[in-house]
């Protein structure tokens, strides 16, 4: 029997996460979000974390993850987003950095990935 493959065959793409609060706090100090755009075959996906735990770290992070989710759909400039999102943080007094760093998936017709990383580890490609 002879099958023939589809013009167009692409890689399947599964996302998926898992959290931990720190022991007796109900909020995680990451956050992470995605948007499937069927209407633009993209997905965009974003991970946060804000410095530190518990309220604080949630609430700065899902400010973060939200703006780089929201400026990233639009196609909104990388640089002016990441300026805009870097202004919005308050600065750690202590340390001298921002309160929340990120890292940006952005899937395109499943073949044209792009990742942007701010202050995160590096991604790791398996």
């Amino acid at each position: 029997m002879h099958q023939t493959k589809p013009e167009h065959e692409y890689p399947f793409i599964e996302v998926g996460f898992c959290q931990n609060s720190k022991h007796n706090q109900t909020a995680a100090g990451d956050v992470f979000l995605s948007n499937w755009l069927p209407e633009r075959n993209r997905l965009v996906c974003v991970l946060s974390d804000g410095l530190g735990s518990g309220i604080k770290a949630n609430v700065l992070a899902t400010m973060t993850a939200t703006m780089a989710l929201k400026f990233t759909a639009s196609d909104v400039d990388l640089i002016c987003s990441s300026e805009t999102i870097m202004n919005a943080l308050p600065v750690c007094r202590v340390r001298n950095i921002s309160y929340a760093t990120y890292t940006i998936v952005d899937i395109r017709n499943q073949t044209d990935i792009s990742i942007v990383e701010m202050d995160n580890p590096p991604f790791l490609l398996i």
